[in-house]
């Protein structure tokens, strides 16, 4: 990818140690960036589950729930990915059993079925 920005002149290289791997800086400013001053999206991220640290087997999980999410108002409808955690499968598997007693709870307390 980096050659595909330095060969059409929206990049130029940036000298790197030997060994290290190539590097460029972007002549322009990339779009998605953050708006509200957040730099949520250019920190390191690790990928590891975010309850117990483990680095195989991930699974991606949405804290809000898709069937939940289309109910919201747009501003929280955005595909940014706040609200996307990595679990490990054991995790996930006990995070789901704990969204199923919360959905049974939100059915019952607003008379709904599931």
């Amino acid at each position: 990818k980096i050659n595909w920005y330095l060969n059409n002149n929206l990049a130029e290289p940036v000298p790197q140690a030997e060994g290290d791997p190539p590097a460029a800086k972007l002549l322009f400013e990339p779009s998605g960036k953050p708006v509200d001053g957040s730099d949520f999206y250019c920190q390191d991220k690790v990928n590891e589950c975010c309850c117990c640290s483990q680095t195989e087997d991930l699974v991606r999980k949405n804290v809000i729930p898709k069937e939940y999410r289309k109910h919201l108002p747009s501003e929280f409808k955005d595909r940014q990915s706040h609200d996307v955690v990595l679990l490990c499968v054991q995790c996930h598997c006990s995070s789901n059993i704990f969204d199923n007693i919360m959905r049974d709870e939100l059915a019952n307390q607003h008379g709904v079925s599931i």
